[in-house]
């Protein structure tokens, strides 16, 4: 009998501990980034108890880290029109929208949605892409940032709560790509072929090879 009540504990605790692990978790994590640089950060979600058709989220950002916005030609307006980079998630079918709102700096909501009221893919996989943007100024360091109010939602409605997330945002110095950042003994050039003392953001002639510094 007592082999039976430990068998019983020990399956009541991995099933748990099991539970315990499904919600979202962020990649790449910690989200690292340079000042005035962009980095697309995928929240997967992993929930064993059933398939599910929506949710919402809220998104609290440090100060200086942000939504990242691109510029995209809209030939139908003939205008530019300005996109905010969120993109829907492999784990999403093609009848799934997901819409935000800016509630105030550094805070936005989310709410995924399938007017067809349709589940999932599969269980577990990528939700939705956000691509953070640094300020240009931003000091180097370690900064927080979370998210919480997570609801799931499943085809009757029930809902499904994981703890909120909290996040690491490491903020690196600017890396220069292909190429060792000690320059001091390296020919520096702009595109115009303008000798320079260093390396300059932008497109620079390093030993004669292209080097883009973000």
């Amino acid at each position: 009998m007592k082999q039976i009540y430990l068998f019983l504990a020990a399956f009541f605790v991995a099933c748990m501990s099991a539970f315990a692990d499904n919600g979202i978790t962020i990649n790449p994590s910690p989200v690292q980034v340079s000042p005035g640089d962009q980095v697309k950060v995928e929240i997967e979600f992993d929930n064993s108890e059933g398939l599910y058709k929506g949710f919402q989220m809220d998104l609290n950002l440090p100060t200086g880290v942000d939504i990242a916005v691109e510029d995209i030609w809209d030939d139908d307006e003939e205008d530019w029109i300005t996109t905010t980079l969120v993109e829907k998630g492999t784990l999403l079918k093609s009848g799934h929208t997901i819409s935000f709102n800016k509630v105030e700096d550094g805070h936005y909501i989310f709410i995924c949605v399938d007017m067809n009221n349709a589940t999932f893919k599969s269980k577990a996989g990528t939700v939705m892409a956000i691509t953070f943007k640094a300020d240009d100024n931003l000091a180097s360091g370690e900064y927080e940032g979370s998210f919480s109010a997570i609801e799931f939602n499943t085809k009757d409605d029930t809902a499904f709560n994981p703890d909120d997330v909290a996040f690491k945002v490491e903020i690196v110095p600017t890396k220069i790509n292909g190429v060792s950042t000690d320059l001091q003994t390296k020919s520096v050039y702009n595109i115009a072929g303008q000798q320079l003392n260093g390396a300059q953001k932008g497109i620079n002639i390093v030993d004669g090879k292209k080097v883009m510094v973000k």
